[in-house]
């Protein structure tokens, strides 16, 4: 829409300019004579005046424009040249919370007749310089790059912030699932716009089947080393095999009745 208005106002000022082209010079020396031109461009002198007011106004503007916009492709090129050690540092971030997701799940599942408590491990701190260098990208790229590193953004920031406090309980299960999910999908979407650091392609958002296998294998995960796995690689879209809701309050009232008991 933007490039639409841009297109309008070159056409509205490349007609104007030409129509007064056309009756200020062209006109009157054709049709007329030399002494002609002279007078019409003696009568006209404010306006003349004003048209090269306008003119070289809209050059400066157009100058402006431009040098504006290879600054900032200059400025983008600057910044995907210093993505992929980034993305690198990302990646093995993201690979060590889906170790950890994948242990947490599994202790929630061993977890079945104990009372809720803390998770102990810890996932690899989040260095705020990455989040800084795409946020660096979002200035200088396009609309449709920006969204995309806004959304790995807000991903990254999410699983930190999730990873944190952790509390094992069989309850929690389709929780880490769900944990689990989102951090292969963010494996997804860095991989994507590693690739599009590299080859300056437009990023790929996809999320297919295919590309859930390789993230899984980038981050050593096997699927034998989970049974849901098999179910979860082939489904369609990025979901678990959520825990009925009547299986969550059966769960959840049998360790009321074994902490009644305790007491």
């Amino acid at each position: 829409m933007k490039g639409l208005y841009k297109s309008l106002a070159a056409l509205f000022f490349s007609i104007l300019l030409m129509t007064y082209i056309y009756f200020m010079f062209y006109q009157p020396f054709i049709q007329g004579s030399w002494s002609m031109l002279e007078n019409v461009l003696s009568n006209w002198q404010a306006f003349n005046s004003a048209m090269i007011a306008l003119t070289a106004s809209v050059l400066a503007i157009y100058t402006t424009i431009y040098r504006d916009k290879k600054q900032c492709e200059r400025e983008y090129i600057c910044a995907l040249a210093h993505l992929p050690l980034t993305l690198s540092s990302l990646i093995e971030y993201n690979e060590n919370c889906a170790q950890v997701i994948l242990r947490y799940y599994k202790d929630c599942k061993r977890n079945k007749h104990s009372k809720q408590r803390p998770f102990k491990e810890q996932t690899d701190e989040l260095e705020p310089i990455n989040i800084d260098k795409l946020a660096q990208c979002i200035k200088f790229a396009s609309t449709a790059d920006a969204d995309h590193y806004k959304k790995i953004i807000e991903m990254i920031q999410v699983q930190n912030s999730r990873t944190k406090k952790l509390t094992v309980g069989i309850s929690n299960v389709s929780y880490a699932m769900g944990l689990f999910d989102e951090s292969l999908k963010l494996h997804v979407y860095l991989s994507n716009t590693f690739n599009h650091a590299r080859n300056h392609f437009e990023a790929i958002e996809s999320y297919r089947c295919e590309q859930k296998k390789t993230a899984l294998l980038n981050c050593d995960i096997h699927l034998d080393t989970v049974p849901e796995l098999h179910d979860y690689i082939q489904q369609g879209s990025a979901t678990f095999k959520k825990i009925p809701s009547w299986k969550k309050l059966l769960t959840r009232a049998k360790l009321s009745i074994l902490s009644y008991k305790k007491r």
